[in-house]
């Protein structure tokens, strides 16, 4: 078994970015290594909870092995998906054999059974593509399968559909990454040009579907109630050597019904299940609603821990995330630096890297001699005066998403209470509406509470609601912003 992730604060590979392209990223999440994003810091129950669940794939446990986890915006579900697909990346095989393959998947895709195919076809082609051609060619065994389903007097035109999905996949081990999907596209082509010509035996195949090693082809929009085990089914075993770990961002957004046909889906339920004909599991992210989304879509609950819900950082998480940072890029003088910035971030994950992009782009300014970057010949006000920026445009877009919904002022009279309560139960903040807005219907109160959740304005908690951003409150009220503390400063230049 895997030992626990505990997170020790050195560097690690992912870290390693140049400053240029930090400084040039919008979304520090974006930033994607094949372990994770830099300076990822702390989570660690999240991602230990992540690792039970991929132990108990191993063992073949694949029912109840979905994974969803709900926040705010800024709480840094990206960023753990982030880490989370690198886990499963570099995770060595099962004890079966079956390599771990991490498959992003577009909400829309995720109730669309063709569609979720054909994604993770693209994933196995692509995998195949970077490993070398003797490994590809014993994955490719599998598409004996196709000569198995012809008749036998017509098993050498059918081989001749083998030979040409086989020498697609050598080009695909020896072409650059960038040059694979036109290989499969042109494939394809061919492979749907030739099968019409293999009379009843291509008819057969045809009208049924296949893909192997990434080629989809046939009926793969023929079959409008087709279900996940008969999409599965239709690769021949083509799945088989992989342990799949489907991953879901914006995960609110998932349909309850198939969007190609508008029919009701059990794609996701048979994934929760254990039911889809292949390795698969899930893991979701996404804002407040995706577990009402997943229920929707027919995953009524998971197992109590796999829900899981994003909040602050700890105080030394959000340390050891400047001082990777500071590390990296080889930083000198910094004191003081580090505890202004997770000071004013008020330890939320999109604060924070706000905060960390303001301090590089003023200290980058002022290169050391001896190489790296001197903190004391930069200006530690001007740094969390652009970091207050980024934060008031974060704050901004919450507010306007309340005021979209009629419910700023409500919000503004609320937020002291809700700040010094801590957590209020549901009746409390109900009667708290009723106080401030004494007209206020139940629906409208309902309605309000539903509405400032999605905002990130309050979280729903299993003892009531809460602030999960608290300097949201001091945004809202229009306080200033604390001072630095005195004697962290660093002169001007």
């Amino acid at each position: 078994m895997q030992d626990a992730y505990r997170d020790d604060g050195a560097l690690r590979p992912q870290d390693q970015i140049a400053l240029s392209l930090f400084l040039s990223s919008q979304d520090r999440a974006k930033l994607l290594a094949p372990q994770g994003v830099p300076f990822f810091s702390g989570r660690e129950s999240e991602i230990n909870v992540f690792r039970r669940a991929l132990v108990g794939l191993e063992q073949g446990l694949l029912a109840d092995a979905t994974i969803a986890v709900e926040g705010p915006p800024g709480a840094g579900k990206t960023a753990l998906m982030a880490q989370c697909i690198g886990e499963v990346a570099m995770r060595p095989p099962t004890p079966e054999g079956r390599e771990w393959l991490p498959v992003i998947v577009e909400p829309d895709d995720t109730n669309a059974p063709e569609a979720l195919g054909r994604t993770i076809d693209r994933a196995i082609a692509k995998r195949l593509a970077s490993t070398n051609q003797g490994q590809a060619e014993q994955v490719l065994a599998d598409i004996a399968h196709l000569v198995e389903l012809a008749p036998r007097n017509q098993v050498q035109e059918v081989r001749e559909v083998a030979e040409l999905i086989r020498g697609a996949a050598k080009r695909m081990a020896t072409v650059p990454r960038d040059e694979v999907n036109a290989v499969m596209d042109g494939t394809a082509q061919n492979l749907t040009a030739l099968l019409p010509r293999i009379k009843s035996a291509g008819k057969a195949i045809l009208n049924r579907g296949f893909s192997i090693t990434g080629f989809s082809v046939g009926a793969a929009q023929a079959t409008p109630n087709v279900s996940i085990a008969d999409v599965a089914s239709a690769r021949g075993g083509g799945w088989n050597p992989y342990q799949i770990v489907i991953f879901v961002d914006e995960a609110q957004m998932i349909p309850a019904r198939n969007p190609n046909t508008g029919q009701p889906s059990s794609v996701l339920y048979r994934i929760h299940q254990g039911r889809a004909g292949a390795a698969l599991s899930l893991c979701v992210f996404g804002l407040p609603g995706t577990s009402q989304a997943l229920a929707d879509a027919g995953i009524s609950r998971t197992v109590a821990e796999r829900g899981i819900r994003l909040g602050t950082l700890s105080q030394t998480d959000c340390e050891k995330a400047v001082r990777r940072c500071f590390q990296q890029f080889q930083v000198a003088n910094a004191a003081g630096w580090v505890e202004s910035i997770v000071a004013r971030s008020g330890e939320w994950p999109q604060h924070l890297a706000g905060y960390l992009v303001a301090a590089m782009s003023e200290i980058g300014a002022c290169p050391a001699p001896g190489g790296g970057y001197d903190a004391a010949q930069a200006s530690l006000e001007r740094a969390i005066a652009a970091g207050d920026m980024t934060r008031q445009q974060y704050y901004e877009q919450r507010r306007r998403s309340l005021a979209h919904a009629g419910q700023l002022r409500l919000a503004r009279r609320l937020a002291p209470e809700l700040r010094d309560n801590g957590v209020m139960s549901e009746e409390r903040l109900q009667a708290a509406i009723c106080e401030v807005e004494p007209d206020t219907t139940k629906d409208e109160r309902r309605e309000f509470i539903q509405a400032a959740v999605r905002a990130g304005f309050l979280e729903e908690r299993q003892d009531g609601y809460a602030m999960p951003i608290p300097s949201f409150a001091a945004h809202l009220l229009n306080e200033p912003p604390q001072p630095i503390a005195s004697g962290t400063s660093s002169p001007s230049p």
